[in-house]
């Protein structure tokens, strides 16, 4: 079990994702440089591939962990 290190209460396992109308896409972690495009998009360069993240949330007090799955 995992204990907040906010209020020394249980924590949970779960995931935040980003939503729009039609989906959900889980967050991921991605290292490098970030850039803005020319037309207001994002440019990533990274040698590593996009990789999951784990979460954590405090029943009592709601602060969140998250962490990059190796």
């Amino acid at each position: 079990m995992k204990i907040c290190p906010k209020c020394n209460s249980e924590m949970i396992e779960g995931l935040m994702v980003h939503t729009d109308q039609l989906y959900n896409y889980r967050l991921k972690w991605i290292s490098g440089n970030i850039k803005k495009g020319f037309w207001g998009g994002n440019t990533i360069k990274s040698d590593e591939p996009p990789r999951d993240i784990v979460q954590y949330s405090c029943k009592a007090c709601g602060y969140i962990e998250s962490y990059v799955i190796k």
